[in-house]
């Protein structure tokens, strides 16, 4: 892996940089936080147990997530190539998480008669999913390929191994948290 000289880094390669970085470490200080108080997670995972899903394991899932985040940003602020495949990754990831999520918390939502998809979270989602797809639009310019020294002209054949990885990861994931659902 070649790392490029960052006066080459096109802008928006930094600011997406910057921007998982950033997102990475606020989730970790808000589980640190949310860990201060255990009875907000043990709710959590009480409210995610009514659908079948294991809070530990949807836990554990936003852990991993989040280091594959910072990982993103930390490779593409040095120009490597991972940077691009992991922030690839995650971005699509979160196109689809929020695509999945919608109807999860729908069903939270009925079950406790509530509901769960209010307009500002649905806002939230929303703005989520735009700026999700936004970077993975991005990363796929042919000036930030060339510059992360990824084959622009294989771009679409990398995004179906990503979708197929997020697919896979979706169902390991999804037949792990309903098992250890108990």
């Amino acid at each position: 892996m070649d790392v490029n000289d960052t006066n080459d880094r096109p802008l928006g390669v930094s600011i997406i940089a910057i921007w998982n970085v950033v997102v990475a470490l606020g989730i970790g200080l808000l589980l640190v936080v949310a860990s201060l108080h255990p009875g907000n997670l043990a709710e959590l995972g009480r409210g995610f147990a009514t659908v079948g899903i294991s809070g530990k394991w949807l836990l554990a899932s936003v852990v991993v997530i989040s280091a594959l985040t910072f990982l993103a940003g930390i490779g593409l602020w040095t120009g490597e190539r991972l940077g691009w495949w992991l922030g690839s990754f995650c971005s699509l990831y979160g196109v689809a998480g929020i695509l999945t999520g919608i109807p999860v918390l729908a069903r939270i939502g009925q079950h406790f008669g509530q509901p769960a998809l209010t307009s500002g979270r649905l806002s939230s989602l929303v703005m989520r999913f735009a700026i999700n797809l936004s970077i993975l639009l991005y990363l796929m310019r042919a000036d930030v390929m060339l510059y992360l020294d990824i084959p622009h002209e294989h771009r679409f054949k990398y995004l179906g191994y990503l979708g197929i990885g997020i697919v896979g990861t979706y169902g390991l994931s999804l037949l792990v948290a309903r098992a250890g659902v108990g």
